[in-house]
């Protein structure tokens, strides 16, 4: 059967028509009996208690511990003579600076715990602190 470009374009023209028609004889049909609310068994827990509550407390303070560590590399880094991370045989200081600096920026903007920059920062920073502090400490030690 062959079909013309004018009756496809009045078939297609009535398509609403005949979704509207279909719809008003859908709302036509008897409908089962509404819901009624039916109490909610008793959950356990007592009125007023927040089940994530201790979830973000814990991230809170995680995340203030580990924003703590990365200032306090990154202000350490900033107290150390330039010389001494080359003669320690680390990063320059301009280098962990930038890092370091990057790792706390991205804290603040990003409070986050889990986040990739997250982690990224908090390895960074625990780098410096286990491994560039030390080495940066036998160079600088003062008599």
């Amino acid at each position: 059967m062959r079909v013309s470009v004018p009756q496809l374009v009045e078939q297609v023209s009535r398509w609403p028509e005949q979704r509207a028609k279909r719809a008003v004889s859908r709302d036509l049909r008897p409908h089962a009996e509404p819901v009624v609310d039916q109490p909610q068994p008793p959950s356990g827990y007592p009125a007023g208690v927040e089940v994530y509550l201790f979830q973000s407390l814990v991230s809170s303070i995680a995340f203030y511990v580990l924003l703590g560590v990365k200032v306090f590399a990154l202000v350490d880094a900033l107290t150390r003579p330039p010389a001494a991370f080359i003669a320690a045989e680390k990063m320059t200081k301009p280098a962990w600076l930038i890092i370091l600096g990057l790792t706390v920026a991205s804290a603040l903007v990003f409070p986050s715990v889990i986040g990739i920059l997250s982690i990224v920062g908090i390895v960074a920073a625990f780098v410096y602190i286990l491994d560039a502090r030390p080495a940066l400490a036998s160079v600088t030690r003062r008599r």
